[in-house]
């Protein structure tokens, strides 16, 4: 999937702005209103787990505004990003046959 955004105006990279929505709405979030309410008032921590950069100045995570993850998800292909997060998921399924134990050998 590639990035619809231009290159003026980048602040935020791509991952950690699709990851916060989804974050979001796994707390219990129902629009697309309170997804960005959640994601400006998150804690630092968290904006550091979902993968936003530090300020290299000051050190803080400053957070997206609501309209920057509104604009971002109105551009992106809905279809485009099912099949990312299909391949990701399955490339990171086990095996049945990478799941089992080898068999121990039989004793005598």
């Amino acid at each position: 999937m590639s990035d619809p955004r231009g290159l003026r105006g980048r602040r935020y990279p791509l991952l950690p702005l699709l990851c916060a929505p989804a974050a979001a709405v796994l707390t219990g979030t129902r629009s697309l209103m309170a997804s960005g309410e959640w994601i400006g008032d998150a804690p630092e921590a968290v904006l550091g787990v979902l993968g936003f950069p530090a300020d290299p100045f000051t050190g803080i995570r400053p957070a997206p505004h609501a309209a920057t993850v509104r604009r971002l998800l109105r551009r992106i292909d809905g279809d485009a990003l099912d099949v990312a997060i299909g391949a990701y998921r399955q490339a990171r399924t086990a095996r049945p046959e990478e799941s089992e134990p080898p068999p121990k050998p039989a004793l005598r």
